[in-house]
């Protein structure tokens, strides 16, 4: 993806947001931190707009992208023992099984998940698999009719695919759970306040932000485990 400015980013937001659409209340920015300030920030303030960011599209923000990464390192590392040099030339084949590859969590590909069917890879092709074969005795009419039930039916993969991954993360959940031991805090208690949302960066810090901010006192004990906090200072 292309990298934008601060300028670039407002000229956008000019031509083909405010004088198509009018002026809007709300940006929503998908670029992480980068517009969070500078010539961006004056230019919303100026306006009287807000600049949200939206942390799911930003993969970087919510560690997909170091998820994904670590693993294509990996599989890069298999393949390039004897000539670390050339991981370059690597590097697309590597992505490319990654992609063509199932997953534990949902059952399936990646690529099928997009497209609605499995990639055909050019080792099938030179060894006639049988599914390649299958492919070859159909009509045209006939191949296009099955390209499209399976679009139909991708959908309803998708859908599948969502509960294998829920199914997933609740076993994980429930093997953290057990080792998860309640505490309750009482009044005149000192505690840390986790920071909200889990996982904002401070851009002053970056990665070194911290995750607990305090101390603080109990001031209140509420129903269903929700505390009352207050300052050393007395505020509430």
């Amino acid at each position: 993806m292309k990298s934008i400015s601060q300028a670039d980013m407002i000229r956008f937001v000019k031509r083909k947001i405010i004088h198509r659409f009018g002026l809007p209340k709300t940006l929503t920015c998908d670029n992480g931190l980068v517009f969070s300030g500078g010539e961006v920030s004056q230019f919303t303030q100026e306006y009287g707009m807000t600049i949200t960011f939206s942390m799911p599209y930003y993969a970087q923000g919510n560690g997909q992208a170091e998820a994904s990464n670590k693993v294509i390192k990996v599989n890069l590392s298999k393949v390039i023992d004897d000539n670390p040099r050339f991981w370059a030339k690597m590097l697309s084949e590597v992505r490319w099984a990654f992609k063509t590859s199932k997953r534990t969590t949902t059952g399936t590909t990646p690529y099928a998940l997009t497209f609605g069917y499995d990639a055909i890879l050019p080792m099938e092709v030179t060894m006639k698999s049988l599914w390649v074969a299958r492919q070859y005795e159909m009509s045209p009419s006939q191949y296009k009719d099955s390209l499209m039930a399976e679009l139909d039916d991708l959908d309803e993969e998708h859908l599948l695919a969502l509960d294998r991954v829920q199914a997933q993360k609740a076993k994980v959940a429930k093997a953290y759970n057990k080792m998860v031991r309640p505490k309750a805090f009482a009044e005149l208690n000192l505690v840390l306040k986790a920071v909200l949302p889990i996982g904002h960066k401070d851009p002053k810090f970056g990665k070194w932000s911290p995750t607990w901010e305090g101390p603080f006192m109990v001031h209140q004990v509420l129903k269903g485990g929700v505390y009352r906090l207050r300052t050393l200072d007395g505020q509430v």
